[in-house]
């Protein structure tokens, strides 16, 4: 079973001054393919969890990206298009692949983007084919990763992921090897 795992967060202040750019999450971290797993696993991170969780299942996770910005003032379009579009190549160039593990913090902000975490989420559903059923609400029902329900933009659910504790059980409590995101990517 191929797993595709990758992350993209930063926690956004829209009364911080200085926008975040791609350079604050080369500072923090921000790895392609193999450094991923590299760099990650074994950490007191949600990467580190869904590393953890695939190993003790025999599954093979398919690296895309792992981008982290310290919080920060809202991400600016050039970094977050470039991120989003770079993860959204590598997720293409995964198949064949079995389900998609992402962490996303859920307070990201981005210029013309309010709720950037949701949209990618989106942007995945409609990369990976996911079914028709999986509409703005079926996604934040399901959730795209592992951890608990926060309370989003606008008073939606998302899943978001909360550290390698959380992100292990909850993988777990979904028995492994049903697709972890909640929508199958084989279609």
């Amino acid at each position: 079973m191929r797993i595709v795992i990758g992350e993209f967060k930063q926690e956004s202040n829209t009364f911080a001054a200085v926008p975040t750019t791609i350079q604050h999450f080369r500072d923090f971290h921000l790895y392609y393919g193999d450094e991923v797993i590299a760099n990650l696993r074994g950490t007191n991170c949600e990467v580190g969890g869904f590393l953890d969780v695939l190993e003790d299942i025999g599954a093979t996770p398919v690296p895309t990206l792992a981008g982290f910005a310290i919080s920060g003032a809202p991400v600016t379009r050039e970094a977050y298009t470039t991120l989003r579009d770079d993860l959204l190549r590598r997720i293409d160039a995964a198949r064949p692949f079995d389900a998609v593990l992402l962490a996303l913090h859920g307070a990201m902000v981005a210029e013309d983007e309010d709720d950037p975490d949701h949209q990618l989420a989106r942007d995945v559903a409609v990369e990976i084919r996911a079914p028709p059923a999986l509409d703005d609400e079926g996604l934040a029902r399901q959730g795209l990763g592992a951890g608990e329900v926060d309370r989003g933009v606008g008073g939606a659910d998302h899943r978001l992921c909360r550290g390698p504790r959380r992100s292990r059980g909850m993988a777990r409590r979904r028995r492994l090897p049903l697709p972890l995101c909640g929508f199958d990517a084989r279609g």
